[in-house]
């Protein structure tokens, strides 16, 4: 989806897909609602410079990241089932800005949630209420993701409002060097 589409896709199932399963950019500002997107070959969504609202989706069993958030992406993932997959649940890069919230988190494994290069952003404000459960290590906030950002949560650094983590918590900077889709 690219140029400012407004598209809406509701109650579909994507699957076994080569590449990305939706790849939006450019300003679009879709609705992705209630659909399955499964068993792909890379990444399962990718926002790139653009917005929208996915919700009531599960995402699961791809080879890449479930929801990719990148270049000052803002969309806004509701309600969302993000695994059990082969690569992370959530990865915010690049000055990405959406929100991820009400969203179950489970059963990847790479990281559950990968947190860089989003600085200035607020983590306490893009992560609300969600439940996140995976293999070791299950978050992954970076140094830099952190500078400049207001942690509301007291005692946690990493700034993940009212989410439930059952894993270990990674102190920023000191999980595993990022692949190279962060370089």
């Amino acid at each position: 989806m690219d140029d400012r589409a407004a598209a809406k896709l509701e109650q579909t199932t994507l699957a076994c897909n080569g590449g990305f399963a939706c790849f939006i950019r450019g300003q679009s500002q879709p609705v992705i609602s209630r659909c399955i997107i499964r068993d792909g070959k890379h990444h399962a969504i990718v926002v790139e410079s653009a917005g929208g609202l996915i919700q009531g989706c599960s995402i699961l069993n791809n080879a890449g990241a479930a929801v990719l958030i990148q270049d000052a992406a803002e969309p806004q993932v509701e309600c969302c089932d993000l695994g059990p997959g082969n690569g992370r649940g959530v990865v915010m890069h690049a000055g990405a800005k959406g929100v991820v919230m009400k969203c179950k988190v489970e059963g990847n494994t790479g990281d559950a949630v990968a947190i860089d290069g989003v600085a200035g952003s607020d983590p306490a404000t893009n992560f609300q209420e969600n439940s996140i459960v995976g293999m070791t290590p299950s978050l992954d906030v970076h140094r830099e993701a952190l500078r400049g950002a207001n942690a509301r949560v007291p005692g946690a650094s990493t700034g993940i409002s009212r989410s439930h983590v059952s894993s270990r918590l990674i102190a920023p900077g000191a999980g595993p060097k990022l692949p190279s889709i962060f370089n």
